[in-house]
C-alpha cells in the first residue's frame, strides 16, 4: 500500500518547529517521500505560506519543493 500525504497549511507551519540542524532525519524522510511523489498539496496552502511562513528554512524548503502545491481538479472542488 503506498501511503500519500496530503500536507495543509497548519502542516507546514508546525514544521517550522522542526529546524534542519536539530531533526536531520526528518527532514531527509520528508525529501525523501517528496522524490517519491507521495508528498503533495494544493496551490492556496502555497500562497499562504508565502505570506505567513516565518522561519527561512521552511521558506527555503517551500521554494525547493514548488512541484508538491497542485491546483485542485474539479473532483477535489466539489468533494
Amino acid at each position: 500500500m503506498r501511503v500519500i500525504y496530503i500536507l495543509d497549511s497548519n502542516s507546514f507551519r508546525v514544521l517550522e518547529n522542526y529546524y534542519p540542524s536539530t531533526f536531520p532525519s526528518f527532514w531527509q524522510h520528508l525529501n525523501a517521500v517528496v522524490a517519491e511523489g507521495r508528498c503533495v498539496s494544493v496551490s492556496e496552502v502555497e500562497r499562504e505560506l508565502e505570506r505567513y511562513a516565518a522561519r527561512q528554512h521552511l521558506i527555503d524548503w517551500i521554494a525547493a519543493n514548488k512541484g508538491i502545491f497542485h491546483t485542485p481538479g474539479t473532483d477535489e472542488m466539489e468533494f
